[in-house]
């Protein structure tokens, strides 16, 4: 089965925008928040573990996969200042099943239960359905994180299949898939 690429199926726009959110194409200059972030705790605790060693491979595989599409999301701060404040994007677009799987995180506590997750997920679909054309975008959700679990109910997708386990910081954990069709 031959999979197209990212690079001849579409053009990554500078930004998206919404009411109160931004995506923009991620930028290697932006890896050292994600990184930071990735050391908060609360943050840990629903990824699969990134240690540290492993960061800087981990940051180039975003740059050399085909299949992924990384955005951050920025948020007005003060005066004409924006803040970077998460990251949403595909980890897997599959153009051969019209389908794609998709994560996002946002980095500072102040920033959580603000909707500006769910406004950046909003605008990574009408993305992925009117730009990329796909049919079907799918998450892996671990099943005690009730934010996650809350931002993809409100937004419609409906949780699919079996529960699964993956290793975590934590140790083992329980994740469902959530997917949303066009």
């Amino acid at each position: 089965m031959t999979t197209e690429t990212t690079e001849s199926r579409i053009k990554i726009p500078p930004e998206l925008r919404g009411e109160r959110v931004t995506l923009r194409p991620l930028r290697l200059f932006d890896m050292f928040r994600i990184i930071r972030w990735l050391f908060d705790n609360q943050i840990r605790r629903f990824f699969k573990p990134i240690l540290s060693a492993d960061n800087q491979n981990w940051a180039l595989t975003l740059w050399t996969r085909r299949d992924t599409i990384i955005f951050s999301i920025w948020i007005q701060g003060v005066g004409s200042k924006k803040v970077h404040i998460g990251n949403i994007g595909f980890q897997e677009v599959d153009f051969g099943n019209n389908e794609a799987e998709y994560g996002f995180g946002i980095g500072s506590e102040e920033n959580r239960n603000k909707g500006y997750g769910t406004e950046a997920l909003e605008l990574l679909l009408d993305f992925a359905f009117n730009q990329l054309g796909l049919s079907s975008v799918y998450a892996r959700v671990l099943v005690n994180n009730t934010r996650a679990i809350h931002v993809h109910e409100g937004v419609g997708f409906k949780q699919e299949g079996e529960l699964e386990k993956i290793r975590t910081p934590d140790g083992l954990k329980d994740v469902v898939q959530f997917r949303i069709t066009k």
